[in-house]
């Protein structure tokens, strides 16, 4: 998106002043993505997640963290399911997710967060579990998802008591 402003702003300084002097300090990428930034020695491994899940303190988190790696959904999407999206079959269980961004469902299987749902789904933050609730909500209001910033806060806390050397918190 920024490539693109500075693409149209620049075809633009073009046409409208014909001096070459005024923007050559625009650089253009045609990379989408940083590459520092998300690459293989910073994303998170099996044995990376077993550490979070380990430093992890309230069943909230170890649900969370570990739906997050088993879905490898959005984790907009992962805040906003509700328990009514989720249909729980012996040790598997089926995650129905919904993108705002394509405006489409899918399902997904999962198995090792079942046992971490159920039990996050047995102690619950707000007495009377409804499938309309939020399976993360807020703690002070259970109308409303963890915000994505109470999400980064948990995963950059949890990194550093793993001792995870990652640059994505």
């Amino acid at each position: 998106y920024k490539n693109e402003i500075k693409i149209y702003l620049k075809r633009f300084l073009l046409w409208k002043y014909k001096d070459l002097d005024m923007i050559k300090n625009i650089k253009l990428s045609n990379k989408r993505m940083n590459e520092e930034k998300i690459n293989e020695s910073n994303l998170l491994t099996k044995e990376d997640i077993k550490k979070l899940i380990g430093k992890a303190e309230r069943l909230r988190e170890k649900a969370l963290i570990i739906l997050l790696f088993e879905t490898g959904a959005r984790p907009q999407e992962i805040l906003n399911l509700k328990w009514k999206n989720i249909t729980f079959e012996n040790r598997f269980a089926d995650v129905s997710l919904f993108s705002n961004k394509t405006e489409k469902s899918r399902a997904f299987p999962v198995k090792e967060s079942v046992i971490h749902l159920k039990r996050w789904k047995a102690e619950f933050c707000f007495p009377g579990v409804k499938s309309d609730d939020f399976i993360f909500p807020n703690p002070n209001n259970r109308e409303k998802p963890i915000t994505t910033m109470g999400l980064n806060g948990m995963l950059k806390r949890l990194g550093k008591r793993a001792e995870l050397n990652k640059d994505i918190w």
